[in-house]
């Protein structure tokens, strides 16, 4: 996760002007993927806090990088540590919502959306979008991530170690893979919020 690692760099995606895409290629540590996989197969599924419709986990950006208590939080406090994906998301977030998805590469592609925190307001159901969402991929398998920002977009392929960063209002999806074999697609998703009090995943930590 060595900020100064050339081949980990965080560069942009795409060539669109200001940039909306940032990859780090490599940037996980092959052997700190697979403790993350290992984390998830026994991690319980995060519980929704009362009025909140979206189920994701909450680590404050303090206590990831001074007293992680799983995996992932130690991810997230060795990521706010990167002064390249810092310069991007700014160094102020006030922490991270956490959650994981695992899907067959040969299910149906996910449809477009935005990342967001769904809560009930009144009867009402308010969605917040993140400042940036990013995606660790944990597999070489299944389709691509695409983003889309008005008539541009970016295509990033699952990579084993590969880390994705976006900004966190645009509408994304999972294409088709290319030679679906029947495994596992497994991401980890990490939103990065500026004001805690906007962001809903449980305060309880696994």
């Amino acid at each position: 996760l060595s900020g100064g690692d050339k081949q980990a760099a965080m560069t942009s995606a795409e060539l669109g002007n200001p940039a909306f895409a940032w990859v780090a290629e490599g940037a996980i540590d092959l052997r700190q993927v697979d403790t993350l996989k290992a984390f998830i197969e026994e991690c319980p599924y995060p519980p929704a806090p009362p009025d909140v419709l979206t189920e994701e986990y909450w680590v404050s950006a303090e206590v990831a990088r001074s007293q992680p208590q799983n995996p992932v939080e130690e991810l997230v406090g060795q990521l706010l540590q990167r002064s390249d994906l810092t310069n991007i998301i700014g160094k102020d977030v006030a922490g991270a919502n956490w959650s994981w998805h695992d899907y067959l590469d040969t299910d149906e592609p996910k449809v477009y959306h935005t990342d967001c925190n769904r809560r009930l307001v009144n009867f009402e159901t308010v969605e917040t979008n993140p400042q940036w969402s990013s995606v660790v991929y944990l597999t070489d398998e299944g389709g691509s991530t695409a983003i889309w920002r008005g008539n541009e977009f970016v295509a990033v392929q699952p990579c084993r170690g590969r880390y994705l960063v976006f900004k966190g209002d645009l509408a994304h999806g999972v294409l088709h893979a290319h030679e679906p074999l029947g495994r596992d697609r497994i991401i980890l998703s990490i939103t990065w919020w500026m004001h805690d009090h906007e962001a809903t995943g449980v305060r309880e930590r696994p």
